[in-house]
């Protein structure tokens, strides 16, 4: 009878060598800044060991809501002999493998040595359902640790990149986003699956019903936690859950997205932040945006809204859950909006579905169809108490959809990917075919005629820097009437980039003899709105107007972006940049507010600089029109291109970013 094996667990036993330098570098885990094995799942992991090995079991570490064991099953896996000799061997983990802290135990020389893995979904292999065939897109959806999240709170205007420190190699992230993995209630089958690992991921960012990572904030008052606009990278964030097993306060949808670049990057799966301008919020699942008026013109409260802006997620994955067509990037939101079986997650839906108006097809495809495509629907009751639709605006939602280019600070627009042209027969069919999925398919029945005056919006300036003056005129034109006395109204307010209402900051009313009275001009000051703006808050004119002459009234919205000033960076040291040279960095930021700011601080966010240290400026008081400035030293850890993210902070403002981009090379011989 053979002698039971002697268990000796150890990472460093001298039976075995993990020869950790080649297999990191041979499956793209080098950048990661933990001591231990880190491999993708497909590619061989080349061990060496003292003598033959003589068996082998696994143990798949699954997490507190499943049960551990040894299995002398090899699931898949594979053991080759290169050299007898050398007892050189190659354990190939398969390519559909449960990701996540397996536990390999040999035997060799009667002994039992154990040797500790983390198994990542494998992007660089053709054989995982991840895999991407472009190095360029692996660069940019796998590697690439810094990158931008869009502010857009128009569609008139650029996008405005704001940079983002992913930071999925950091020390210790990966190991907050295995506990993630393990804290899961997926079985290890199903986190063989990059579809149900990304959904899973969704629910575990946001904090709402199972303690996850962030805790989602949009009231105004962050007390007791961070203004979510300080945020600037995901790595601070994960850190401090993985530190204090608790929430962290308080996110919004860019903080939301952008920790879950850095989740699923850490696992393996190809992951980019997507901003949609003018999102949509469906909250009765008829894919569309009622909003109603009562007979007096005055908008009524509706659970429906449409964002400023909202940012989810892709993942690229095959979908052999789905019809054929499916495969490639998949839609998918941590921010907490509405519930989808039982919990707070959305996604993966498949950008192709979305587009032909498939929306019955899973994950959550029907909400984010209304994301992107929803028609505002404007009801007015009438004289017997009734609602009637008074128009469809088919243009208001989903204007624009972007991302980061590939391999520069730009934007990429993929409105095409959900969407057909605007207006286009195919976009009208796919829209109708979608709201046939929804609780009110015959929603387009009976609109009512247009309205007898025709209303245009001008202001000069694309965007108010805030801190200016705003002006802008409303023109009306009869249609078919010679002459009318118009009701006129016009209110300016400050709504959130969630479409939430905050306040009203100036109201007009008058009355207009048309056609000689046709325009009307307003002026907001800097000090009517300035103190109450957030982050990617607008200023909305709502307008509208009642003839004397006739039953008519119209109503028009128009959206006034707003953009804050932001903080300068100035590189004092000369180029090339090299890593373990410190490189001269100077901040500074010109109070453009009409009223002074205190408790003013810089922070930057970069590789391997916590952005938890506040830079705190010398004045106490910055009044308006004064400059201030904090000079810093920064030292790269590694090669490659790299986003510095700055901004400065106030009492009365938070979150003025800017970035600066910088490429670090080993020596002054490399070449980019």
């Amino acid at each position: 009878m053979s002698q039971s094996p002697e268990k000796k667990p150890r990472l460093d036993d001298p039976c075995i060598n993990l020869n950790l330098e080649m297999n990191r570098k041979a499956h793209y885990t080098d950048s990661f800044e933990n001591p231990s094995l880190i491999v993708r799942r497909g590619f061989p992991i080349n061990i060496t060991t003292t003598a033959p090995i003589d068996g082998v079991k696994l143990v798949y570490i699954a997490g507190t809501k499943h049960p551990q064991r040894d299995s002398q099953r090899l699931f898949g896996w594979k053991l080759e002999t290169k050299s007898s000799e050398t007892n050189n061997y190659q354990l190939t983990p398969p390519s559909n493998c449960a990701v996540g802290r397996w536990t390999i135990k040999f035997t060799i020389d009667a002994k039992e040595v154990e040797m500790q893995a983390t198994i990542l979904f494998n992007p660089f292999c053709k054989d995982d359902q991840v895999y991407m065939e472009c190095p360029e897109e692996q660069e940019e959806y796998i590697l690439s640790d810094t990158g931008l999240v869009f502010i857009a709170n128009s569609w008139r205007i650029k996008p405005q990149g704001c940079g983002w420190v992913f930071g999925q190699f950091e020390s210790r992230v990966l190991e907050c986003c295995l506990a993630l993995l393990e804290r899961s209630p997926l079985t290890p089958t199903s986190k063989s699956s990059a579809t149900l690992v990304s959904r899973s991921m969704t629910a575990l960012v946001n904090a709402q019903d199972d303690n996850g990572v962030i805790e989602g904030d949009w009231s105004g008052d962050y007390s007791g936690g961070t203004d979510p606009s300080e945020w600037t990278g995901s790595v601070d964030i994960l850190l401090q859950y993985l530190e204090t097993e608790k929430p962290v306060k308080y996110g919004q949808c860019w903080v939301f997205s952008g920790v879950l670049v850095t989740v699923l990057r850490a696992l393996g799966i190809p992951c980019r932040s997507v901003t949609n301008i003018r999102s949509a919020h469906d909250t009765e699942n008829n894919l569309v945006i009622d909003i109603f008026h009562d007979r007096h013109g005055n908008r009524l409260e509706s659970d429906d809204s449409v964002w400023n802006f909202h940012l989810w997620n892709e993942m690229w994955t095959k979908r052999p859950d789905l019809p054929d067509g499916c495969d490639g990037w998949q839609a998918l939101d941590a921010t907490p909006q509405e519930m989808s079986d039982g919990c707070f997650q959305a996604g993966p839906a498949s950008l192709n579905a979305i587009k032909s108006g498939a929306v019955y097809l899973p994950y959550d495809a029907r909400f984010i169809f209304a994301e992107v495509n929803a028609d505002r629907v404007y009801w007015r009751e009438d004289s017997d108490g009734n609602y009637r639709i008074k128009k469809i605006d088919k243009k208001h939602v989903g204007r624009m959809v972007v991302t980061k280019a590939i391999g520069c600070n730009d934007v990429d627009d993929i409105t095409d990917q959900y969407k057909h042209k605007e207006g286009s027969e195919e976009e009208r069919y796919q829209t109708r075919l979608a709201v046939t999925f929804g609780t009110e398919p015959d929603i387009y029945e009976n609109v009512e005629d247009e309205d007898e005056v025709k209303m245009k919006f001008h202001c000069e300036e694309d965007y108010i820097i805030i801190g200016q003056p705003i002006e802008y005129t409303v023109k009306l034109i009869l249609k078919d009437m010679e002459r009318a006395t118009a009701l006129f109204n016009a209110t300016a307010s400050v709504y959130g980039y969630n479409g939430k209402f905050i306040c009203n900051v100036q109201s007009h009313k008058c009355e207009l003899l048309l056609p000689e009275q046709k325009v009307f001009k307003g002026r907001i000051e800097s000090s009517e709105y300035e103190s109450v703006v957030r982050s990617g808050s607008i200023i909305k004119i709502s307008v509208m107007y009642d003839l004397k002459e006739a039953t008519d009234m119209g109503f028009l919205e128009e959206e006034i972006p707003l953009r804050a000033p932001p903080p300068k960076v100035e590189i004092l040291s000369q180029e090339p940049y090299i890593v373990g040279v410190p490189i001269q960095l100077k901040f500074s930021f010109k109070n453009r507010f009409s009223s002074a700011l205190t408790g003013g601080y810089f922070r930057l966010d970069a590789p391997g600089f916590s952005s938890r240290d506040r830079l705190e400026i010398d004045q106490k008081l910055l009044e308006p029109g004064i400059e201030c400035s904090y000079r810093v030293e920064y030292k790269p850890r590694k090669k490659g291109k790299i986003n510095l993210v700055v901004s400065f902070n106030s009492d009365q403002h938070k979150g003025l970013h800017t970035y600066k981009h910088i490429n670090v090379q080993n020596s002054k011989s490399d070449d980019f």
